[in-house]
């Protein structure tokens, strides 16, 4: 018997899944349990189309992280900073600082995304920039006063 399972049923598949069990299975766990539902023709299209739509709109995010993690990469982000004794600067660079000044050029993360240890001198840097999907990217930054 064919079925659509609409919780994660440990050892037999996840949610949307449609899998062949015992007519048994299915009668006395599956269905009491509200695990599964039996599948028709019209619930079996209506996941798969639900699947195809998902897959898609994954593809699209992928790409626009992709595109961001370009622009990323060939930005370079200059930011001025007070100087105090030759190179040290008075408050170091954090990842708030970065998100602020990356926000001003229209690219919106999450302070938890930006990978660094707070820069205490002037000079030029590179951080890492975490993105969904796996992506990183490489953030040039030049600190001046």
């Amino acid at each position: 018997m064919k079925v659509i399972l609409i919780q994660n049923v440990k050892g037999l598949g996840n949610i949307d899944e449609i899998k062949e069990v015992a007519e048994g299975y299915a009668r006395n766990f599956l269905f009491p349990k509200n695990l599964a539902v039996p599948a028709s023709k019209k619930i079996v299209t209506n996941i798969t189309a639900h699947n195809d739509k998902k897959i898609k709109d994954e593809l699209k995010d992928l790409q626009s992280e992709q595109a961001l993690a370009e622009k990323i990469e060939k930005m370079l982000l200059e930011i001025s900073a007070k100087v105090h004794d030759g190179n040290s600067l008075y408050a170091g660079i954090t990842p708030q600082l970065i998100q602020k000044e990356l926000k001003k050029k229209n690219i919106t993360l999450d302070k938890k995304q930006i990978i660094m240890d707070p820069i205490k001198e002037l000079g030029e840097y590179k951080i890492k920039i975490k993105l969904r999907h796996g992506l990183e990217a490489d953030l040039n930054i030049t600190v001046s006063d």
